[in-house]
């Protein structure tokens, strides 16, 4: 296993560590929330406190809960984010690694062929022979990314000039294949591991834009006050708050 493939495994076990840790916050928040009730059932049959005494305990023991709860929020939602970012930086440095040299012969006869094919392409008479082209010389390159990565400005302009002849009935079709040409090339291009790198971001950036705590959970929390729901999934914006207050009153 080479070095740079264990560390898209160590990458990888970054993401995973991030779905334990969702999976784990539903126990975590159920155990809080017993707790909870066991308190406040332990205050409610206090026959030592007046309706008055029970009251001021249940409001005491509502924000300490609200805190301790969305202190935990923050410590969970903070240690998912530190393995998301070790994910997505190692995943970006492996795609600025240079890219594999390419053999001297093999590179001279890709030029030859690729200049050709650029004439081809821009001598043709109509946009289907000018796609033909395009995507011949994309596949002339797929197999060295630095080809690809040579190639790409070239089917960039290549391109342009075949939508410019292209007839209004089948500028959609074209745009379309040609946007497919020329994100294949951009992918032959990657660094070795650089599509695995990129799936790595992809879904690093899908966890973080889905809320840690969704349907059973705010709810339930609703029953400790309506704060410990609305700010289960921005505990730092009521910590901030609270920390906001703390420093008013000094």
């Amino acid at each position: 296993m080479s070095n740079t493939n264990k560390t898209i495994e160590n990458l990888k076990s970054k993401l995973s560590l991030s779905r334990t840790i969702r999976h784990e916050t539903k126990g975590f928040m159920r155990e809080e929330l017993q707790n909870y009730r066991e308190h406040a059932s332990q205050i409610n049959t206090d026959r030592r406190l007046s309706a008055d005494g029970k009251a001021e305990k249940l409001q005491q023991l509502k924000r300490t809960y609200e805190n301790r709860v969305l202190q935990l929020s923050q410590r969970l939602k903070q240690e998912e984010q530190n393995a998301l970012d070790v994910a997505k930086a190692g995943a970006r440095k492996i795609l600025t690694n240079n890219l594999p040299t390419v053999d001297a012969q093999k590179q001279k006869l890709f030029n030859q062929r690729a200049d050709a094919l650029t004439a081809k392409a821009t001598f043709a008479t109509s946009s289907g022979d000018m796609i033909a082209a395009i995507r011949e010389l994309s596949e002339l390159a797929a197999d060295e990314p630095k080809l690809s990565a040579n190639a790409l400005p070239n089917i960039m302009r290549l391109s342009e000039k075949a939508l410019a002849n292209t007839g209004p009935n089948d500028i959609v079709k074209n745009k379309k294949v040609l946007q497919q040409i020329y994100e294949t090339t951009s992918d032959n291009a990657l660094p070795p591991y650089g599509k695995e790198s990129c799936e790595i971001i992809g879904t690093a950036e899908s966890i973080e834009q889905t809320p840690m705590f969704i349907g059973a959970v705010p709810e339930a929390m609703k029953e400790i006050t309506l704060n410990t729901s609305k700010y289960i999934n921005t505990p730092e914006m009521y910590l901030e708050q609270q920390d906001g207050q703390q420093g008013g009153g000094e």
